[in-house]
């Protein structure tokens, strides 16, 4: 996109949509600074420079999770919805001003290494990265395969450094194993087609299960649809999430249909900590206001907004921007605020080499027969 067509685009736009001299004197504002920074500036800047920053400026003015994705990096967020992808294997949100890592995804170099959800990122390879935007701090951590990257964050009082070797990751969203008839079930994200692999694993089951124990910790969320399908397995009816937006037109609110329902009277134990977000959020939740599942572990994140990633125009870039809230069954906000587990339990089992004392007390749970809370 050319700087005249932006601005025209911009100008065109106002007086379409908003019939606003207002809007339109700091449009033409913009169009004044942008024209005085390109001729004079000490440092010269390409067009597209000042154009992409403007527009990440805008974005991220609204809120931490608004931003604009340039079309390099849109493909890069396709690729990562299939589960293909290249670097050390975090997720990281902005909170309160500071980069959190939500998740380290398994068998990750984060996660051999060690770095854990909540952990706060300071520098990249001796930068700090306060005050970065989310998108350039993921080009920091990509890299050639092979090559070595070096993090610095603090985990608590403490500041930790690690060095990581960069490598391919394929997410591998769902992991399962069956031992005395409880069948595990990992959930790493939720990718696409995550829910019709759980259903077709819960149907191939030949004999009767005593219970499932749904890992979520460290999953950061994913697709909201692959949630629905994946809390749809284990209710018959009754509201799974709300959606409120700015217009309340546009508000949603999605049901259990039954129409998939694996699993409806099998006791259920839902796994979960801190890097438990969003669609992870909405099945945890869900789950417990209808008294399907016990809930074990630490409280979830508290990821409870929806983004919306629009392609403008499709094919060349994208922005993601928050256009509502979550809501759960019982009407609680997720936003901020998270989810409380039935049973506090720390958790030891999503760091490596230690003893997973949380799946230890699932089973304990489902074998003695505990009564959902």
């Amino acid at each position: 996109m050319t700087p005249k067509l932006f601005i025209a685009l911009l100008c065109l736009f106002s007086l379409s949509s908003f019939g606003n001299s207002e809007t339109y004197r700091q449009l033409k504002l913009f169009d004044d600074v942008f024209r005085y920074v390109r001729s004079e500036s000490v440092r010269p800047v390409s067009d597209e420079t000042l154009i992409e920053s403007a527009l990440q400026g805008m974005m991220s003015h609204l809120d931490d999770n608004s931003t604009y994705i340039s079309p390099e990096k849109y493909q890069d967020v396709l690729n990562s919805l299939k589960g293909q992808f290249g670097g050390i294997g975090i997720e990281f949100t902005l909170l309160d001003g500071k980069i959190v890592i939500l998740s380290p995804i398994d068998d990750s170099p984060a996660f051999e290494a060690g770095l854990l959800a909540g952990d706060e990122l300071l520098e990249i390879d001796d930068e700090p990265v306060v005050g970065l935007p989310l998108f350039e701090i993921r080009d920091k951590i990509k890299g050639q395969v092979g090559e070595l990257l070096s993090l610095k964050v603090r985990r608590k009082e403490a500041v930790m450094a690690f060095k990581l070797r960069r490598s391919k990751i394929n997410l591998k969203a769902l992991k399962w194993s069956l031992t005395h008839d409880i069948l595990f079930v990992r959930l790493s994200h939720f990718n696409d087609k995550i829910g019709r692999h759980l259903h077709d694993l819960l149907k191939a089951q030949k004999r009767p299960l005593k219970g499932v124990i749904l890992d979520l910790r460290n999953n950061p969320g994913g697709i909201l649809e692959e949630a629905l399908e994946v809390t749809n397995l284990f209710l018959s009816k009754g509201k799974i999430i709300s959606i409120k937006t700015r217009h309340p037109k546009n508000d949603k609110t999605y049901y259990a249909d039954g129409k998939k329902s694996a699993l409806l009277n099998t006791p259920i134990v839902i796994l979960m900590n801190g890097g438990t977000a969003s669609s992870a959020e909405i099945v945890a939740a869900a789950l417990k206001d209808h008294k399907r599942a016990l809930l074990v572990g630490e409280k979830s994140f508290g990821k409870g907004s929806v983004q919306t990633i629009l392609p403008i125009p499709p094919g060349y870039a994208a922005i993601q921007l928050t256009t509502g809230l979550y809501y759960t069954p019982s009407g609680q906000s997720l936003d901020k605020q998270g989810i409380v587990p039935h049973i506090l339990f720390k958790d030891t089992g999503t760091q490596p080499k230690k003893p997973d004392l949380m799946k230890e007390k699932a089973v304990q749970l489902i074998l003695s027969k505990a009564p959902l809370k």
